[in-house]
């Protein structure tokens, strides 16, 4: 079986970059309750779009250094 991430649906971050070009890294800032990464944590899981989210706190031995994001794509068929 194909994972998520072959199949196009998940992605691993290990950083963000805020608007002032300040780079938050998940491996070291995470457990420092950085406000970006918190901040981008909270927007996915309230958002709706996302399947799952894995971060260091709901996942700290498999994703310690990184969040893993997966879609939550919506296959019904469009109305017109």
């Amino acid at each position: 079986m194909l994972s998520r991430h072959a199949l196009g649906l998940a992605m691993d971050v290990v950083s963000f970059v805020d608007e002032n070009g300040r780079e938050a890294v998940v491996g070291k800032d995470y457990k420092k309750d950085d406000a970006l990464l918190l901040g981008i944590e909270k927007a996915i899981n309230e958002s709706g779009k996302f399947r799952l989210v894995l971060t260091p706190k709901n996942d700290p031995i498999s994703h310690s250094d990184h969040f893993h994001i997966e879609a939550n794509p919506d296959y019904s068929p469009a109305l017109f």
